[in-house]
């Protein structure tokens, strides 16, 4: 599909720089100046080496990006956090594409390893210091993405699950974090009432559980 869009595109302008030449009376009084069909295909030559080089780069970057992806996704179970992160943060690091899928699965990876215990408190800062860094970019250029927002929410309330009992200063910023991306999602509309369940176990695991009920019966 790209491949034949690149060249429509090509031959279209060499044919739309064609019809200029002909329509102009100045070009028509000199036909010699005219271009010729050789010319259209060196011009349509030109474009698709120059587009086609381009998104051939493009789109060598995004396999690379997915490919990576799916492996870490794969093989996250076997490898050791420190292994799996830095595999995250190469498919972060590999172009601008649209990273929310990849820091929706990072906060995802990052609590099902956190709960299954084993990891140090080291280990747990590192790895939710880097998905939140990444996260709060990923939101930051799709403020109104409910999922993102959620996913967001709940993988940060995990970690301050998981810190209460070793570092409440930790524990508190992130419940912070989680309580503003989880009332951003709110505010964004009532269509998902996870979004609400999220918030009370916010103030749940803050120890607020008034709040956390009234946010319940809303």
């Amino acid at each position: 599909d790209s491949t034949s869009t690149y060249l429509t595109l090509s031959f279209l302008l060499g044919y739309i720089v064609s019809r200029t030449n002909e329509s102009d009376p100045a070009l028509r009084r000199a036909p010699e100046r005219r271009r010729d069909w050789r010319q259209v295909l060196a011009v349509s030559v030109l474009f698709l080496v120059v587009v086609g080089s381009v998104a051939y780069a493009y789109n060598i970057k995004l396999i690379r990006h997915n490919l990576l992806f799916l492996k870490t996704l794969a093989y996250a179970g076997e490898r050791p956090l420190s292994a799996t992160v830095s595999a995250y943060r190469q498919i972060l690091d590999l172009s601008n594409f649209d990273q929310r899928e990849v820091v929706i699965k990072l906060g995802q990876y990052l609590g099902q390893r956190g709960l299954g215990g084993g990891l140090t408190v080291d280990e747990l800062r590192a790895g939710y210091n880097f998905f939140m860094t990444a996260a709060d970019k990923a939101i930051k250029a799709n403020p109104a993405d409910v999922r993102l927002l959620l996913s967001y929410g709940n993988a940060v309330n995990v970690y301050a699950e998981l810190m209460k009992s070793k570092d409440a200063a930790i524990a508190s910023a992130a419940l912070q974090k989680a309580e503003k991306a989880l009332l951003t999602a709110a505010a964004l509309g009532r269509s998902r009432q996870q979004v609400f369940y999220s918030l009370a176990n916010t103030y749940l695991i803050a120890g607020d559980s008034k709040k956390g009920i009234e946010i319940l019966e809303q």
